[in-house]
């Protein structure tokens, strides 16, 4: 099973509360921050969410630019069309909106696609008091995260899916969403694994190992 490498940390998060599962993926190199922090209070926009899916999945497709606000020369351009040619992430029909801030229903969906998680079909999300706001196309995805311990809402019983979701908080999903990200080729997963393995390298060996993800 393979670790994160040493990673120095990130300036701004030290005693933070999502401190464990930024350090987490700092070391597999899912993000970088800006070099010196990390802004874990600040909303992340869906250009740097595909960034880090891309980063976690390493998609190789990339899919030909058909978004009518996405020029191909953005940072962001190329996880974007990744995204877009597996499937995960396919803007409103005309634009990708990747300068928006990415809400928590749609962080939740397009991680959801990302880790291949199914939608529970006819989902209530009735343990949530503001379940029924989601829509039509996000409760199913909703519901598989949830009943999964994958996203647990803001407190209260409230999943504030409008709301932006913050740079923390999606390593913090990742975090309880994978519980082995296997990087290196040739290692070895065993024993218990409480979540998804997601292997990322090649010749990986799984034995022994009691898998709930």
């Amino acid at each position: 099973l393979v670790f994160p490498s040493s990673a120095a940390g990130f300036g701004d998060t030290g005693g933070h509360w999502a401190e464990a599962a930024i350090d987490r993926w700092q070391g597999y190199g899912i993000v970088q921050g800006d070099g010196v922090n990390f802004r874990p209070s600040a909303s992340m926009i869906v250009g740097d969410f595909a960034i880090v899916l891309n980063n976690l999945m390493g998609y190789t497709v990339r899919a030909e630019n058909t978004f009518a606000d996405l020029t191909g020369n953005e940072y962001y351009a190329d996880a974007v069309l990744r995204l877009k040619a597996a499937g995960i992430l396919e803007g409103d029909g005309t634009n990708a909106n990747a300068r928006e801030t990415i809400t928590r229903e749609r962080a939740t969906v397009l991680m959801a696609r990302a880790l291949g998680i199914q939608p529970v079909e006819n989902a209530s999300l009735g343990a949530f008091v503001d379940g029924s706001t989601a829509s039509d196309w996000s409760a199913g995805y909703i519901q598989a995260m949830a009943d999964r311990g994958i996203i647990q809402g803001v407190g209260n019983n409230t999943l504030a899916l409008a709301r932006s979701i913050d740079r923390a908080s999606v390593m913090t999903i990742l975090d309880r969403a994978i519980s082995a990200y296997v990087n290196e080729d040739g290692a070895t997963v065993t024993g218990a694994q409480k979540g998804i393995v997601l292997v990322a390298a090649d010749n990986v060996t799984i034995e022994n190992a009691d898998i709930s993800g």
